[in-house]
């Protein structure tokens, strides 16, 4: 197959179109049968075509479709309320994908290090870790340090320095007077599921606060329950019960984008931001159906047995 003349080749795709699924499966457009354990890049936790799911959509489009950020709606309000109160408070923005989330957190930073400058003026240099990864925007691929990803797309945007991922002493040695926040996610996926220990989370808190820098989790894809709890940052197996982040965010499972950050006018409040999907349904999908925990990322085709239709959306599901 090769690629459709209309689409653009952003990503190696595979030579299959997908026509329909249920649950865990898929059928592409020859009526072959696959076991789907990449639910849509951690997207599609509850599996495809999911009832209760539909009936949320389809609900909430026959209702309200779109308004945009410029007014309220009832369940944007009632999705912000429930992520504040299961994660440390404050205030949340819903915006499109991870990578809009990374951007928002990372101009957050940008704002709070200008409006609390430094001895020597604003701060604007964000700390990011070799081998992260945070999305393909502009500045979220800037503090993304692999070639492989950057490679083309230069020049990027200045301001981040590259220490090393659970190395305390390299953190401080990237720090200078124009430093305003770490960006960090609680484990790094793309860079090779690498689990940093508590001693570098509880120490990299500990120097965020003496430096006045904002402790910023990307939690995109550790996030909605893939840890044990709805985020990493709760996981006492991986942070010490003081680790609480200035900044969050989130993506991928009930199809959601989320930053989150300490309100500067309000001392202990925090920011959060969902993102993704349409800004209606979301909310309502979210609240209905609770996230679940994303399979590994492979793609199993099972062929169908003898008399099984081809070529066909309709193909009999389990």
């Amino acid at each position: 197959m090769t690629t459709p003349p209309y689409l653009f080749n952003t990503y190696k795709r595979q030579p299959v179109t997908f026509v329909r699924g249920r649950g865990p499966w898929l059928w592409d457009d020859r009526g072959h049968k696959y076991l789907d354990f990449f639910s849509g890049l951690a997207v599609c936790n509850l599996g495809h075509a999911h009832p209760g799911v539909a009936r949320a959509v389809t609900q909430q489009v026959k209702t309200l479709l779109h308004t945009s950020n410029l007014y309220y709606t009832g369940p944007q309000q009632d999705l912000a309320r429930e992520l504040s109160r299961r994660t440390f408070g404050g205030r949340v923005f819903f915006c499109n994908s991870g990578a809009e989330a990374n951007e928002g957190a990372i101009k957050l930073a940008r704002r709070f290090g200008a409006m609390r400058p430094g001895p020597r003026g604003p701060r604007h240099e964000i700390i990011v870790f070799d081998h992260a990864f945070h999305g393909r925007t502009l500045g979220a691929l800037s503090a993304t340090p692999q070639k492989k990803y950057q490679a083309n797309f230069g020049p990027l945007v200045p301001g981040f320095k590259v220490a090393l991922y659970g190395d305390l002493a390299s953190v401080r040695a990237a720090l200078t007077p124009k430093t305003c926040a770490v960006l960090v996610e609680p484990i790094q996926g793309e860079g090779g599921v690498r689990v940093a220990s508590p001693a570098f989370f509880a120490g990299l808190a500990a120097l965020c606060r003496k430096n006045k820098l904002l402790l910023m989790f990307d939690e995109v894809q550790t996030g909605l329950g893939r840890t044990g709890t709805l985020y990493a940052y709760q996981n006492r197996a991986l942070m010490p019960a003081g680790v609480v982040p200035d900044v969050l965010t989130s993506a991928k499972g009930p199809r959601q984008r989320v930053a989150h950050r300490r309100d500067p006018r309000q001392k202990g409040n925090r920011r959060f931001a969902p993102t993704r999907g349409p800004r209606l349904d979301v909310r309502r999908r979210s609240r209905a159906l609770p996230g679940r925990p994303g399979g590994p990322r492979r793609l199993k085709p099972i062929r169908p047995g003898p008399g099984a239709p081809r070529g066909r959306s309709d193909a009999p599901g389990n």
